[in-house]
């Protein structure tokens, strides 16, 4: 017998269902209801295993006046509860060591392949490689249910990624990232040569960063390259310190908004179904500054070394 919130699950040698206080033996006369019985026992089986394993994650939070984790999710700064480190080490450790050792092992291989891609003609992009790496793993973990292996993935943060991407595609069709491209190397050009370098790392660095926080910065990286490298040409600066503005920029700036960078999404994705859910706007509110804070030491660094000192080669 098992019991969900006062609902319970029996079996007796009657094959007796009693759920709710509602029964249906099963004798020769209802064996046509074996089939149904059956569907509903499953599923009834599956919500008292989900029910458990909420509970479990439920006691692992000790939340103070009896408020569960979702009292103030969105609120970046509250107060959430004291995690009971014990029980998260007792039931986050590793209890499969082989298949632990097979994870290992696969995600090295995929990772020494990423290296090699570039070195040795493979005929597999990065996406195939990661795609035969998880069906490898798949095989090696014997895992049968592949339901539940697809309950976990995130499907939510992976249809975001698509979108953006058809967004960011349809950006560079429509030839925007390339007008702020051509823009940002007209008035770099435009400047008097005496201040051109710094003009140059301030442009490329603040622009590179407002850019990256709003839309992904790959689509965009790919278009600015041969541009700096076009307008290190014409002007005669130094292509490394342009390169560095460039990829500080890009890189740093996606810490400001949620959908600056993968690696938001994801923890946000992750967030919201542990039952904090953050928002846009709280994610904005603390990752900005940090954002603007650390394109300021950037800023700083460009300046110093490479437009006074002339670390440039």
């Amino acid at each position: 017998q098992r019991r969900v919130h006062g609902q319970a699950i029996m079996m007796t040698p009657h094959f007796t269902l009693a759920m709710s206080g509602v029964s249906a033996p099963l004798t020769a006369r209802g064996a046509p209801m074996l089939s149904a019985l059956a569907v509903t026992l499953a599923s009834y089986e599956h919500k008292a295993m989900a029910l458990e394993k909420e509970s479990t994650d439920e006691s692992l939070i000790a939340t103070p006046g009896g408020a569960g984790p979702s009292g103030s999710g969105g609120d970046l700064g509250g107060q959430h509860g004291n995690l009971d480190m014990d029980k998260l080490l007792a039931t986050y450790t590793i209890h499969d060591w082989p298949l632990f050792a097979s994870c290992a092992l696969v995600l090295g291989a995929v990772i020494s392949m990423f290296f090699l891609h570039s070195a040795v003609k493979i005929h597999l992009d990065l996406a195939w490689t990661s795609l035969v790496g998880a069906m490898t793993l798949l095989l090696l973990s014997g895992i049968q249910d592949m339901d539940s292996v697809l309950r976990a993935v995130e499907w939510s943060t992976l249809l975001f990624f698509g979108c953006l991407f058809i967004l960011m595609e349809s950006l560079g069709e429509l030839g925007l990232i390339q007008w702020i491209g051509d823009t940002v190397a007209n008035l770099i050009i435009a400047c008097p040569p005496s201040g051109q370098l710094p003009f140059a790392l301030m442009l490329l660095l603040w622009v590179s960063a407002i850019v990256s926080a709003f839309i992904d910065n790959i689509p965009y990286t790919a278009a600015m390259v041969p541009i700096v490298v076009q307008m290190a040409e014409k002007t005669g600066l130094p292509i490394r310190p342009l390169t560095w503005a460039l990829a500080f920029g890009t890189c740093l700036g996606g810490n400001g908004t949620l959908i600056g960078a993968s690696a938001n999404v994801v923890t946000a994705g992750l967030s919201d179904a542990a039952g904090f859910p953050i928002t846009f706007v709280s994610f904005f509110k603390e990752g900005m500054p940090i954002a603007a804070g650390s394109i300021f030491v950037c800023a700083i660094y460009l300046l110093f070394c490479h437009a006074a000192v002339g670390w440039n080669y």
